[in-house]
């Protein structure tokens, strides 16, 4: 009886506070790790602005062609009324 008493003592004083310190650690660092995956890359604003103005020329481009492409079919359609 004696034994499980020292058994549960120790527990209580030795093995959960040190274990609690551990988990507390762990979850600190994890926490910091989440808050600087959270943040973007420092070269992501640059880069966004970049390709939102390639996508504004391609869609000027697509633009152009798709006018292109419906002119050239009315000159056939009235080329080929004559």
């Amino acid at each position: 009886m004696d034994g499980e008493k020292l058994v549960v003592i120790g527990f209580f004083t030795f093995v959960l506070p040190v274990s609690w310190m551990f988990a507390s650690a762990y979850f600190k660092r994890w926490n910091r790790r989440m808050e600087q995956e959270d943040q973007p890359p420092p070269g992501l604003p640059a880069e966004l602005d970049a390709l939102r103005s390639r996508v504004g020329e391609l869609e000027e481009r697509l633009d152009f062609t798709e006018r292109m492409l419906t002119q050239q079919q009315e000159n056939a359609r009235l080329t080929e009324g004559k």
